[in-house]
């Protein structure tokens, strides 16, 4: 059984048998981090849009 986080797959199972000897509190900040990540990715998209569209008024008043 696997859930998607973010386009991350993340097995379940090996969280429930904490393979590798991860302790919980690595778990949890690697949960943390992957949260943040695709976060950061959403806003930086959609700054990158807002840009996008400033841009493009500056210029359209620019060439009118």
């Amino acid at each position: 059984m696997s859930m998607s986080v973010c386009g991350v797959e993340v097995k379940l199972g090996l969280l429930h048998t904490r393979a590798k000897g991860m302790s919980w509190t690595k778990y949890r900040k690697l949960g943390s981090v992957c949260r943040s990540t695709c976060y950061n990715n959403m806003l930086f998209k959609l700054l990158q849009r807002m840009a996008i569209r400033l841009l493009s008024k500056l210029m359209l008043i620019l060439l009118a």
